[in-house]
Formats: C-alpha cells, sequence, structure tokens
C-alpha cells in the first residue's frame, strides 16, 4: 500500500541547511539509494536496509510516498535491493544475490521482480528466487565461476549483483560487484554484464531464466557498481572496488560486447557511488551515506547525497 505523508518541518529545514552548504540533492528519511529508476515525474529510491521504495521529487527532500515489498516479496528479512531499470511500463528490480558479510546464506537475498514503472505504483507477477542457481546450471556462463562464488562472502569475492539496465529488445544486462572472471582462454580478469533476455516471462510465468552469453568489461580491475542505458542509447558504469576499499570512477559504453568503456569525467569526491539515473538533460550519481551515524539516528534524520553531473560525452 502506498502512503503519502507531509515532511515534518524539522526534515525541511535539514534540508534547506544541507542545500546552503552544498550543491548536491538531499534525501531524507534513508541513508543511501541503492537502486533507482524515475517514473512518473517522480525518482523511486530502494535502499539495501530495507524493503521499501521511496518516491521522491527530484529536488529531493523527503519522501511523498512509500510501497512495501514486504509481501510480495516474501522474503523474511532485508532482501538486499541492489538495482533497478525501465523497460516499458515496467521497473524491474534486482537483489544481491550474495551472501552476508559473514558467507551466510540468507535465502531474502535472492529476489529478481518488477513494479509499474507509472503511477499508482504497485508489484507486478511474482518475484523470481531462482535466477542464480539457473545462471550456475548454464554451461555458457560456466567460465564465470558463479558456483564458487555462491559460497563466499562478497568482499571475499563472492557474488555480489549491484546493477541492472536495459539491454536489446526486451532484454536486461545484469552487471556483476564481483566476481571478476576470465571470459576467455589467457584473458585478465575483467568486471562483466549477463543478459537476461525474458525478464518479462520471469516475472508473469514460471518460465526458466534465459540468458546470453556473458560481455567483459574492462574497469581497470573494477566491479560493476550501477549501470544506466541512457536516453541516448549508450550506457554510463560506475565502477567501484569489488571490496570495501578502492576508488570509483565512470565509464562510458556503447553497449557493443567488441568495444570496451572508456572513461568519462566526473567529480565523484566526498560522495561514494551507488547508483545512477538521468533527469532532465544530466546524470545524477546517488551516494551510499549509510555510516553508523546514519543508520543509527532517528528515521527523520537519515539522510544521502545525490550528486548532478553534467552529460559529458
Amino acid at each position: 500500500m502506498i502512503w503519502f505523508g507531509v515532511a515534518a518541518v524539522a526534515a525541511v529545514l535539514l534540508v534547506q541547511a544541507s542545500a546552503a552548504r552544498s550543491k548536491d540533492l538531499v534525501f531524507l528519511q534513508t541513508c543511501d539509494g541503492s537502486a533507482a529508476v524515475v517514473a512518473g515525474g517522480l525518482i523511486v529510491i530502494a535502499n539495501d536496509e530495507d524493503n521499501i521504495l521511496r518516491l521522491y521529487r527530484p529536488r529531493g527532500g523527503a519522501p511523498v510516498a512509500t510501497l512495501s515489498l514486504d509481501a510480495h516479496l516474501q522474503a523474511g528479512g532485508e532482501a538486499d535491493i541492489e538495482s533497478a531499470a525501465v523497460i516499458g511500463g515496467r521497473s524491474y528490480w534486482i537483489t544481491s544475490h550474495g551472501r552476508n558479510a559473514k558467507a551466510k546464506r540468507k535465502p531474502e537475498r535472492f529476489r529478481f521482480f518488477a513494479t509499474t514503472a507509472s503511477m499508482p505504483l504497485k508489484p507486478v507477477g511474482r518475484a523470481r528466487e531462482d535466477l542464480l542457481s539457473a545462471a550456475i546450471a548454464d554451461p555458457r556462463l560456466a567460465r564465470l565461476g558463479l558456483e564458487a562464488a555462491s559460497k563466499l562472502a562478497p568482499e571475499a569475492g563472492g557474488v555480489n549483483i549491484e546493477a541492472l539496465a536495459a539491454g536489446p529488445g526486451r532484454s536486461l544486462l545484469i552487471g556483476f560487484r564481483s566476481p571478476l572472471a576470465s571470459l576467455a582462454p589467457g584473458q585478465l580478469e575483467t568486471a562483466f554484464v549477463v543478459p537476461l533476455l525474458n525478464p518479462d516471462a520471469l516475472v508473469t510465468s514460471t518460465a526458466a531464466p534465459v540468458f546470453g552469453a556473458p560481455i567483459a568489461l574492462n574497469l581497470g580491475g573494477r566491479g560493476v557498481r550501477d549501470l544506466l542505458r541512457t536516453r541516448a542509447g549508450d550506457y554510463v558504469i560506475i565502477a567501484g572496488p569489488t571490496g570495501d576499499t578502492g576508488d570509483f570512477a565512470l565509464f562510458r559504453w556503447t553497449g557493443r560486447a567488441t568495444e570496451a568503456p572508456r572513461p568519462m569525467p566526473a567529480n565523484l569526491s566526498g560522495i561514494h557511488p551507488e547508483a545512477l539515473i538521468e533527469l532532465g538533460g544530466g546524470l545524477v550519481v546517488l551516494s551510499d551515506d549509510g555510516d553508523k551515524a546514519c543508520k543509527d539516528a532517528d528515521p527523520a534524520q537519515r539522510r544521502f547525497r545525490g550528486r548532478a553531473l553534467p552529460s559529458a560525452r
């Protein structure tokens, strides 16, 4: 059920004070935006700490509505939602499909699902739990080492999905933060994306997942932290460390498997890039600002930033 409310006076004052100090957008009531899409003129944001979609105006502030996904996901805990992409009238969402930091398997982290991409926002079809097991069983993906990685903690090279983007036709591209893999004999280990060819059938029927051949992405030893197909038809990639330490960078990519991503200029100083959206004439990078102080704060005082970037090519 969607809840509509008005931000508290204190929250409004917090946004105004933050805007005075920085040009970054400020979003309230959560500490990060791990996945986001633009729908109905609003920014729909998920985080990896609960199963709630929050709807924000483009200028940020407090959410104007929320949608709980607990019943749809039947997760029994936080699903670790990591990325989203829009195809036609539907938004698809994906969780990390990884173990927790102690390498313990949490069934609720294995979800692929969809919502409408317009208002009213509501779940579509059914949530799937079999995406990773199907990928492990697919011989075309054997070189990715997903079976071995599925037993490890993400920070130790385990499976960690953090990106989802519209692909050719009505397909999706799934981007992995880890593991890195060598897709051909003699090649260095690189990041990669895996095409998912039948997302619509997955949420509307019992069809098995169908994958395409994986695509190597040389991101300088980094993994894929988010992936966005722009209105121009190319892609922007957030590249970042597979573990807890390392640097971030943005890349542009044509989407062709034979062409390498190329670095693009971006001011990422002071933020922890987590997700990308295209808003107006440029990009907005959402930051993971979820340090202990933020997570321990009263929900009304939690916040994260979004940084607008020019559409440099």
